[in-house]
């Protein structure tokens, strides 16, 4: 999910944390011609439309990215959320499914990896790529949410 550097409208955003129960959590590879951290390690989602709920914006995201559908899933819920640079909003799902890297199609960027909970700091570079600002201040609430057992959905 990328951060917009400036715009004259507030921008919203709707993303995801996706966990499947055995394999981790799916991140996202932000390609080298990404426009804004490329080569970045995110999380699916991107701009809510102009009518859109953050509902409706999360699952036409995840749709176009992954082709990753409510049938997908078995649990989601609004995790967290907070103001955005610009007077706008960012909406973090926590979701589970048992969907594979198989099950999935990636649409948008390099590549989608399903990284293990254990090995997830995100103030460090995961697998050589650093996580967007963005990404790591959701990880960061997720992780201690879990760890105090509020993230589950």
């Amino acid at each position: 999910m990328a951060e917009p550097n400036s715009h004259p409208h507030p921008i919203s955003l709707a993303g995801a944390i996706i966990e499947h129960p055995d394999l981790g959590l799916l991140l996202q590879l932000r390609d080298d011609i990404a426009p804004t951290y490329a080569l970045h390690w995110g999380l699916f989602g991107g701009h809510m439309e102009s009518g859109e709920t953050p509902d409706e914006a999360l699952w036409r995201e995840l749709e176009e990215e992954l082709q990753l559908t409510p049938a997908m899933v078995s649990a989601w819920r609004l995790g967290s959320d907070f103001p955005h640079a610009g007077e706008g909003h960012v909406y973090i799902y926590y979701l589970t499914t048992h969907a594979t890297l198989d099950d999935l199609v990636l649409g948008e960027g390099q590549a989608m990896y399903y990284a293990d909970l254990t090995e997830i700091d995100p103030s460090q570079p995961y697998r050589g790529h650093p996580f967007t600002p963005l990404t790591a201040t959701a990880l960061r609430t997720y992780l201690a949410k879990r760890h105090n057992g509020q993230a589950g959905v």
